[in-house]
């Protein structure tokens, strides 16, 4: 590892942490009032319906965060009350878990493969170009020797004189 990849090694791993969701201590109504929809208007999310119903469940929401209730157990509440297609959001659990974690995984990968790319190209001592004579052009055709080169050069100044 050369030294300004080693040097730059500790922002990259800040940058990631901080890129990383920060979770509010304190919860909002419209945290949990996103992740519902109205159990009155069919496919109708909580937060943009305006009907009796849905002023009924954010009046509940509101009181459940001041009961000091957190978004799992407000969830879990309306789920056993109206099924669980009133939480618009998958549970965190099961194959539905994939979800949440997925996105974090891809993230993970995709830092390794460009840390192992970063790290192969800039190796010391890599050569871009092949040494003259013993490796294939940049338009993978053989290298021309110095007889062939001649004769191209002889039949080139025959076809001028020709014209």
């Amino acid at each position: 590892m050369n030294m300004s990849l080693r040097s730059g090694f500790p922002a990259l791993l800040a940058l990631l942490v901080l890129a990383l969701p920060v979770r509010a201590a304190a919860l909002s109504k419209s945290e949990v009032v996103n992740n519902l929809m109205c159990y009155s208007c069919p496919k109708e999310h909580l937060s943009n319906c305006q009907c009796g119903g849905a002023q009924e469940m954010k009046d509940t929401v509101q009181r459940m965060i001041g009961e000091g209730k957190t978004e799992p157990e407000i969830l879990d509440y309306f789920a056993a009350r109206y099924g669980k297609a009133i939480v618009s959001t998958p549970p965190r659990q099961g194959f539905a878990l994939t979800a949440y974690v997925a996105p974090y995984i891809g993230l993970l990968a995709g830092v390794i493969v460009a840390l192992f790319l970063i790290l192969r190209w800039g190796r010391p001592g890599r050569r871009d170009t092949a040494p003259e004579g013993d490796a294939a052009t940049g338009d993978g055709t053989p290298p021309i020797d110095v007889a062939d080169r001649e004769r191209v050069a002889q039949e080139l100044a025959r076809l001028e004189r020709e014209e």
